[in-house]
């Protein structure tokens, strides 16, 4: 009795794959983000020095 079905368990792997999708795509989604704002920083504070030999 205390043994699940196949298709009790069959049935809860895709909502754990759901899950660790949905985690991967948090994570990646927080990585971008934080190269974005650190990408943007950069350019504002270091942006005219960057520029200036290309002028």
């Amino acid at each position: 009795m205390g043994a699940t079905s196949p298709e009790t368990s069959a049935a809860s792997r895709p909502a754990s794959d759901d899950r660790t999708t949905a985690r991967t795509a948090a994570i990646t989604l927080g990585a971008w983000i934080a190269v974005t704002i650190a990408a943007v920083t950069v350019l504002l504070s270091f942006g005219d020095a960057i520029s200036s030999p290309f002028l």
